[in-house]
């Protein structure tokens, strides 16, 4: 049965429901670390990286690391940008298992770093 998501793309309704799912983790995970890391001052960087379980094939283990250089690409990797002094959390790239990488251009610290907006409030 196909339903149609938030985007309004017609997927499968265990897809949506596998979507949302990570989503819900993802964000549940960016907000405890958050959390734990409030007392850093100025940025940081949660790299998040899965890879396949070499026991269980079906599976895949995820992890979150917390970095304050900028992290190289890697596959399978998700980069949030964190600025716990101007609350500010937010997607930077992700690559995919392809080594394909995916920009987030419409993002607050995509902007500062090509010009387009001033670095101080």
């Amino acid at each position: 049965m196909l339903v149609r998501d938030k985007s309004g793309l017609l997927l499968p309704k265990g897809f949506i429901d596998e979507k949302e799912f990570l989503k819900e983790n993802l964000n549940k995970v960016i907000e405890e670390t958050v959390s734990e890391y409030q007392h850093l001052k100025g940025h940081y960087f949660i790299m998040f990286h899965g890879r396949l379980d070499k026991k269980n094939l079906n599976a895949l283990r995820t992890s979150a690391t917390v970095m304050k250089t900028l992290p190289g690409f890697v596959t399978n990797q998700i980069v949030i940008y964190v600025n716990n002094s101007k609350g500010l959390a937010e997607w930077l790239w992700s690559v995919s298992p392809r080594k394909k990488v995916n920009f987030n251009t419409s993002g607050v610290a995509y902007l500062q770093a090509k010009g387009a907006m001033p670095t101080r409030a």
